[in-house]
């Protein structure tokens, strides 16, 4: 099977290196054709100079994107996924919080279900009360009934399709995956502690990154717009009359 492996890079100059060796023993182990695809999202660390270190490492195999600014995890995911050539991509974050090795549980449930896409959902989250205050919002306010998670796999046929149609500022992969697949599976895998540096996601970052959501891909805002008018529409009729 070809493989893609796209990982949006943000101020993890320290971790890209290990992160960059286990992804690529790994993938040497199953005998698998495959590329890796580091898009710095506007690193204002040594990010970018550690990825061409790597790329030296790796001439046949990584693909390096350097944006022009911060555009966000899940833009710098799409741009990698516009790049990829594997039949699956799979999409892993750069803090090694995900382990490279867990790949093999979501190739294991595609194998198994031939599903369009794969969540690998951690079975004890590591990370900040603030990131799970957010995904505690997220689970309340989202359509998306499956999953969920910057760790999966998606058919290239799915991509194709996302990248095709959406290049509008803000994209919200979990979301957009729904409008063109219901075949969605989950599975179980490790979660760990970050080892070096902070989280990208400040509390105002994810604060945009939530209301951002709200607004482009729920009903709130036209639910909210509805019975405001129909409140408004009551007590004009009552003052009226």
């Amino acid at each position: 099977m070809n493989y893609s492996v796209v990982v949006p890079v943000y101020n993890s100059a320290e971790m890209l290196e290990e992160l960059t060796e286990r992804l690529s023993a790994y993938l040497k182990n199953i005998n698998a054709t495959f590329e890796i695809i580091l898009v710095d999202d506007g690193s204002t660390d040594e990010s970018w100079k550690k990825i061409e270190q790597i790329k030296t490492r790796y001439p046949d195999t990584l693909k390096a994107i350097m944006l022009t600014r911060n555009f966000g995890q899940h833009n710098a995911t799409l741009c990698g996924i516009s790049l990829a050539t594997g039949d699956q991509i799979i999409t892993i974050d750069d803090d090694l919080q995900f382990p490279p090795e867990e790949i093999s549980k979501l190739i294991a449930c595609y194998n198994s279900t031939n599903a369009d896409v794969i969540y690998g959902v951690p079975e004890s989250k590591k990370h900040s009360a603030i990131r799970n205050i957010g995904s505690v919002y997220m689970k309340a306010t989202s359509d998306q009934t499956k999953g969920g998670s910057s760790f999966r796999l998606i058919k290239r046929e799915i991509c194709e399709q996302i990248t095709d149609k959406h290049q509008n500022n803000f994209l919200f992969i979990d979301t957009v995956v729904t409008w063109y697949t219901n075949s969605i599976e989950t599975t179980p895998i490790r979660h760990e502690a970050r080892k070096s540096g902070q989280s990208g996601y400040t509390f105002s970052k994810l604060t945009g990154l939530y209301f951002s959501i709200l607004i482009n891909y729920t009903a709130y805002p036209l639910k909210i717009m509805t019975y405001s008018g129909l409140f408004f529409s009551i007590i004009t009729f009552l003052v009226g009359t």
